[in-house]
């Protein structure tokens, strides 16, 4: 985050996981706008990530991982806390990290 001063504005784009994943193709569009990327076409782009997910990705799901130790747990909510706050994921962050603390 602290690099984020030096990356000349209209060069990054920020969004959560759950706004690609909710809506991939108003996702793209919200990346080509904030870039000032021309050409962007919602219903062809739409066709083709639907394309691309059912073809290349059949039956994907999202990835799921066993739970971390509570140390490490709580070391990575320490270290990414400014990440969590920024896209609206404290709160699961938290939730998290306090039941990983009460063994479950």
């Amino acid at each position: 985050m602290s690099d984020r001063p030096t990356v000349p504005r209209g060069n990054l784009v920020e969004m959560s996981y759950s706004e690609l994943a909710a809506d991939p193709a108003a996702a793209v569009r919200r990346v080509y706008s904030e870039l000032g990327v021309p050409g962007f076409d919602e219903r062809r782009m739409a066709d083709r990530i639907q394309d691309y997910l059912a073809g290349r990705m059949p039956g994907y799901r999202t990835n799921a991982f066993p739970p971390l130790p509570p140390r490490l747990l709580r070391a990575v909510a320490e270290r990414w806390r400014p990440y969590a706050v920024q896209f609206g994921y404290a709160e699961e962050l938290d939730a998290a990290v306090a039941a990983a603390e009460q063994g479950g």
